[in-house]
């Protein structure tokens, strides 16, 4: 695919979707600054003033992080919470699964 923006998608592209057939491929433009492929996603960009107001973390998606979670347990309110004790990971195919979907969600509207 050579597309130069994360915009430029035409009637085939979206009949490809509809089908099934649409690639995903690695060099695909999610963002200025990232592509389908990278480990990390992010939207931030520090020209546009409403970014200036957010966390850069918060326009991220870090796809490695979401295969390790942790989960803060207590026991009861008044004692300290323990150490985070891991989730079991997401399997990569569930993680490629949510890229998919995440990607169609921000690009076909």
């Amino acid at each position: 695919m050579g597309r130069k923006s994360a915009h430029a998608y035409t009637l085939e592209d979206q009949q490809a979707l509809i089908s099934g057939q649409f690639v995903f491929d690695s060099a695909l433009p999610v963002t200025s600054r990232s592509q389908f492929g990278d480990s990390q996603w992010n939207w931030f960009d520090r020209t546009n003033f409403r970014f200036q107001f957010v966390p850069e973390s918060k326009l991220c998606v870090d796809w490695p992080y979401t295969a390790v979670r942790h989960l803060e347990v207590s026991r009861r309110r008044k004692r300290a919470r323990k150490s985070p004790r891991p989730i079991p990971p997401l399997p990569p195919d569930l993680i490629e699964d949510v890229k998919r979907a995440f990607y169609l969600i921000a690009k076909f509207p």
